[in-house]
C-alpha cells in the first residue's frame, strides 16, 4: 500500500483468473546482430553464429521477456524445453499484472 495519498490505487489481482489465459512461448538458443547487407546475401548453407555455446541453456521468453531458462530436449521426435530455472521477477510480475 502506498503512503502517497495522490498515488493511484494498485489494481486488484486475481491470479486464479489467469490460469486459462494462453500465451505464446519461445525457446531462444542464442542471438546475433548482422549487417543488413550480410543478411541479404544469405543462401542455403550459410552458417550464422549465435551468442551461446553448445550446451548452454536456452532462454524461455514470453512477449520478449525472459521468464525461465531451459535445456532443449526431444520428446516424441519434437523439440521441447526442460525448465531448469524460473526467473523470480517474471513470476512475480505475471501474478501482479491485471487481466484486461
Amino acid at each position: 500500500m502506498s503512503t502517497n495519498p495522490e498515488a493511484e490505487p494498485e489494481p486488484e489481482t486475481h491470479p486464479e483468473r489467469l490460469g486459462a489465459v494462453e500465451v505464446d512461448v519461445a525457446g531462444v538458443i542464442g542471438e546475433t546482430t548482422v549487417a543488413l547487407g550480410d543478411l541479404l546475401a544469405w543462401l542455403p548453407g550459410v552458417i550464422v553464429p549465435l551468442s551461446r555455446e553448445v550446451g548452454s541453456p536456452a532462454d524461455v521468453r514470453i512477449q520478449g521477456t525472459t521468464v525461465a531458462h531451459a535445456e532443449i530436449v526431444a520428446v516424441d521426435e519434437q523439440y521441447a524445453l526442460r525448465i531448469s530455472h524460473v526467473v523470480a521477477h517474471a513470476r512475480a510480475r505475471a501474478v501482479r499484472t491485471p487481466a484486461p
